[in-house]
């Protein structure tokens, strides 16, 4: 961590602190990268009180979570890409293909498998592939298709989290608007009781 961010966490209050609560991180993600997150999101907004820090600290939660959404689908993506390479084999295999196995589901299921583990094998399903137009693009493409019902319900709650976090911007602009009313009007009441005593007459 760098002595600058350091610096910059140093600034949240130590009264604020507890009202915070824990950092949203899963056991895959780094608090201090969240913590490095809130400090420079604080630097940018400045919270001038207990309630606008705990407006930004809601609003980087819902980065923070959109954050993890947009990351989620990529993996969702790799992880069916084995199962959609397994599903593009079984179409195109021909009995001469088979190696490991008499039936055709069960050679593709072997073969996907050796794609990951052994290069000379990849090379040759690429070459096999490539007889009826299918690339590695086609595979992702697959993969999309298999989860694409997982991924429109990802694509809900990004669109849910990135709605409530711009409210949640709206939030603190509309907050500080009201206080500057505030202090505004405690101003001139202040400064009217300022003239009132200047225009008091004296006793002596």
């Amino acid at each position: 961590m760098s002595v600058k961010i350091a610096v910059k966490k140093s600034k949240i209050p130590a009264e604020v602190r507890p009202l915070l609560g824990r950092a949203p991180v899963l056991r895959s993600e780094q608090v201090d990268a969240y913590e490095d997150f809130l400090a420079l999101v604080a630097e940018a907004v400045c919270p001038m009180d207990t309630l606008e820090w705990i407006l930004v600290k809601d609003y980087v939660d819902l980065a923070w979570e959109i954050r993890r959404l947009r990351c989620a689908k990529p993996g969702m993506i790799d992880v069916a890409r084995k199962q959609a390479l397994r599903s593009i084999l079984e179409s195109i295999l021909e009995r001469e293909d088979f190696e490991h196995a008499a039936s055709r589901t069960l050679e593709a299921e072997v073969k996907a498998d050796e794609w990951y583990t052994d290069v000379a094998v990849k090379e040759e399903l690429l070459e096999l592939m490539s007889r009826y137009g299918v690339d590695e693009d086609m595979i992702t493409a697959e993969a999309i298709a298999l989860r694409s019902r997982e991924l429109a319900q990802v694509d809900l709650m990004l669109a849910s989290a990135e709605k409530r976090r711009n409210e949640m911007l709206r939030e603190i602009g509309l907050y500080r608007e009201l206080l500057s009313t505030k202090l505004g009007d405690s101003t001139k009441v202040v400064e009217g009781e300022a003239y009132d005593i200047a225009l008091a007459p004296s006793n002596n």
